[in-house]
């Protein structure tokens, strides 16, 4: 592998907040620094928001590095790693920013670091364009579970949009070593397990907001699913607000799908989003789910391998392009299918 900086142009691809945070981790677990210009350039409001300032914030305290750039609205970051380093961490989002996303980027780091890390984020638990909490924890680190990764999550309390307020502790042990084994994730299986977790503020307990969402997804889902182990949370948060998280475990694999209430939805249609979206993973036959195709993307690109999903969105490209930039590896796709191979110089 070349030693310079890697330059990388915000812009390209799906030019939003996943080609910062792939490059993070990446740029930490390898040791390569990167310079990335144009970030966020397609969105509304161009530049770092809190979130991106946060998982920037916890790749640097992970990797020692030294950082140029990283203030709110900046269109420009240079990221200069050190080796990693375990220990007890914490960052605070600020805002209602996805505590979720700081953690996909925190986690990838610390299962190379020498030491169990323990980190801490704040920030929204449950918010829009972001994973859930029960979908990182069901279906994110499910997986990684099964390639060997251990890692426990502590959801401390819940935050919703706008106000935020939720707290979860992550305490990751080394990758020791990480599995020879490729990530091999083409065949669905058959069902065998469906858990549904439904969270409302505990202002909407007297409203059942939570089982009515329950009520919503059983009365929208396959029959073939098998009937869910539901679980109900109402949790004291700064503002109201809901979700509803379904995994599906199959006999090879694990699907998931989340929908978030909102003022004047009515709690079955969240429930109903959610069971529609399972579905669309379902029976477009993925082995991973949308969502954590592009999660997986620096995982396929560190082991080799290759997975089966619904749709190639822009985020698994871009994801695609990212992981090539750090890692020698070549990725290919054919139909839905996305593989990694090992080997060479990027």
């Amino acid at each position: 592998m070349t030693s310079g900086i890697i330059a990388i142009d915000g812009s390209r691809g799906e030019g939003g907040g996943q080609i910062l945070r792939t490059a993070l981790a990446l740029s930490a677990v390898t040791g390569r620094p990167f310079r990335i210009a144009n970030i966020r350039a397609r969105r509304r409001n161009p530049g770092l928001a809190a979130q991106h300032l946060a998982a920037i914030e916890a790749a640097r305290l992970l990797a020692n590095a030294a950082v140029e750039g990283a203030r709110h609205g900046s269109t420009d970051l240079l990221f200069r790693p050190a080796p990693l380093r375990g220990g007890n961490f914490a960052v605070a989002v600020g805002t209602a920013g996805a505590v979720t996303l700081v953690l996909e980027t925190a986690i990838t780091i610390a299962l190379f670091a020498p030491e169990p890390v323990t980190i801490t984020v704040t920030g929204g638990t449950d918010v829009p364009w972001s994973p859930t909490v029960a979908y990182l924890e069901g279906v994110f680190l499910a997986h990684l579970a099964r390639l060997g990764a251990r890692v426990r999550l502590h959801i401390e309390r819940r935050g919703v949009y706008p106000k935020g307020g939720g707290e979860v502790r992550a305490a990751i042990g080394p990758w020791r070593p990480p599995p020879p084994n490729p990530v091999e994730l083409r065949a669905q299986g058959g069902p065998a397990h469906l858990e549904v977790t439904s969270m409302a503020d505990a202002t909407l307990a007297h409203a059942r907001a939570a089982e009515r969402q329950l009520d919503g997804f059983a009365a929208a889902a396959d029959p073939a699913w098998g009937a869910p182990t539901p679980h109900v949370v109402y949790a004291p948060m700064r503002n109201p607000g809901t979700s509803l998280s379904a995994r599906l475990v199959t006999d090879t694999t694990i699907l998931g799908a989340s929908a978030l209430g909102e003022r004047g939805k009515r709690a079955e249609i969240v429930g109903r989003e959610a069971a529609d979206l399972l579905y669309a993973e379902w029976a477009g036959g993925a082995a991973v789910d949308r969502w954590m195709a592009d999660q997986i993307t620096p995982f396929l690109g560190l082991l080799g391998g290759a997975v089966h999903t619904s749709a190639i969105t822009s985020h698994a490209e871009t994801s695609i392009r990212i992981v090539e930039r750090f890692l020698p590896v070549h990725f290919s796709i054919h139909g839905k299918t996305i593989a990694a191979r090992r080997g060479g110089d990027p």
